[in-house]
């Protein structure tokens, strides 16, 4: 099936010109582009990287030598399936297949999927592609699939996944030791003490407690990217769910000389989202702006219909805002700003990455506005009940 690179002369053109004739300049024109079509096919038929073609109904139309060295099958075994027949476990490319059958079935392309395939000798292998679809006279023919063999990193994802879950669950117990028994002293249960002693104790408080939210965020990325985080989506009262995670932390705003004030959070509004979750995500962003108002300041906390039949939750602060520079990286794990870590403020940069993966399992999408030295708003938008976007709606399709 492969393309040879040199084609005959006599199989480029009908027919070749007599002894004593000459090309015209079109005759020239029209080799140079067969052969350049010809190289180009047999670069594309044996290029490492695995590309295959769909027709509209999503049946395989054709596959170059990439995708079956990728999979271990010939080509005739592959034409005629579909691309649901090619996946290894449904549970495991259950977004990336729905995110492709909206583009089939709408002929727009898709980017960045990734699917766990069948290999002809049973293992599974990893492959991550982009969808493009083809058209000849505005009607839609088929769909190009090109990717990358991403196995290996896959593995080594989940050696570092299985090695996080380890060390946190293991560091659970002694940590909890260790704090309880400083709570006891802090108590004077082993006797009363100095004012040094005790100032000690408190510090060692609360790095247990800083230590103590390091592991839950390290044991939350783990859960949310293997896909053990239970959703229980339900209809939810915006107003209640934000005076709720208020509430929880108006102790340590009062102690940080902090206020936070909840405005235009109407009664009637509700979402459909994971209770836990939604505080969860709150409760985060909330923290964040904490962490950079400093004593005296207000911070807000808004909600109001959005596009699309969505509810948008915003927490508006007035820290120093975003620093350009750092904007691209502000959702990404362990991501902190320079001038963040030289100003000596604490953090891990986890919350922002837990908060948009949670946001984008219910539904909605995360994101922020900011001027540097005048503040920041960041918000999050949900589907709201009893619109069409409930229903509509595939997750972890906007971020």
């Amino acid at each position: 099936m492969a393309v040879e690179a040199t084609i005959p002369d006599s199989e480029l053109r009908p027919a070749t010109p007599g002894a004593g004739c000459e090309l015209s300049g079109g005759d020239r024109a029209w080799r140079r582009m067969q052969r350049d079509n010809a190289q180009k096919a047999y670069i594309l038929e044996n290029i490492h990287s695995p590309v295959v073609t769909f027709c509209p109904q999503g049946r395989v139309r054709w596959v170059n030598r990439g995708f079956e060295r990728l999979l271990g099958f010939r080509y005739q075994e592959l034409l005629g399936k579909t691309y649901v027949d090619l996946v290894a476990e449904a549970g495991e490319n259950a977004l990336s297949l729905r995110r492709m059958r909206r583009a089939v079935l709408r002929g727009q392309p898709a980017f960045d999927l990734e699917f766990m395939l069948h290999h002809a000798a049973g293992r599974r292998v990893w492959l991550a592609v982009d969808v493009h679809p083809l058209f000849d006279d505005g009607k839609l023919t088929r769909f190009a699939v090109t990717g990358f063999d991403i196995t290996e990193r896959k593995r080594n994802d989940m050696l570092k996944t299985d090695f996080v879950s380890l060390v946190g669950h293991e560091l659970r117990t002694p940590l909890t030791v260790v704090s309880g028994a400083l709570e006891a002293m802090g108590a004077g249960m082993a006797g009363a003490l100095d004012p040094t002693m005790l100032e000690l104790v408190e510090m060692g408080q609360r790095n247990c407690t800083r230590l103590r939210r390091l592991i839950e965020n390290l044991l939350d990325v783990n859960r949310i990217e293997t896909g053990v985080v239970a959703y229980q989506l339900q209809h939810l009262s915006v107003r209640e769910a934000v005076v709720q995670v208020v509430r929880t932390l108006s102790i340590e705003a009062d102690q940080a000389g902090l206020a936070i004030q909840v405005a235009g959070v109407g009664a009637a509004e509700e979402v459909l989202a994971d209770p836990a979750r939604f505080e969860q995500v709150l409760t985060q962003l909330l923290s964040n702006a904490m962490k950079f108002s400093g004593p005296g300041k207000v911070i807000e906390v808004r909600a109001s219909p959005a596009s699309a039949g969505k509810v948008r939750i915003s927490v508006i602060d007035q820290g120093p805002g975003i620093n350009p520079d750092f904007a691209p990286r502000v959702f990404e794990k362990f991501a902190r700003d320079p001038q963040v870590l030289a100003s000596g403020i604490e953090g891990f940069g986890l919350g922002l990455s837990i908060a948009r993966a949670l946001v984008a399992s219910m539904n909605g999408r995360i994101g922020y506005q900011t001027n540097k030295g005048q503040g920041c708003e960041f918000w999050f938008e949900l589907p709201m009940i009893g619109t069409a976007n409930v229903q509509a709606s595939l997750p972890g399709e906007e971020l």
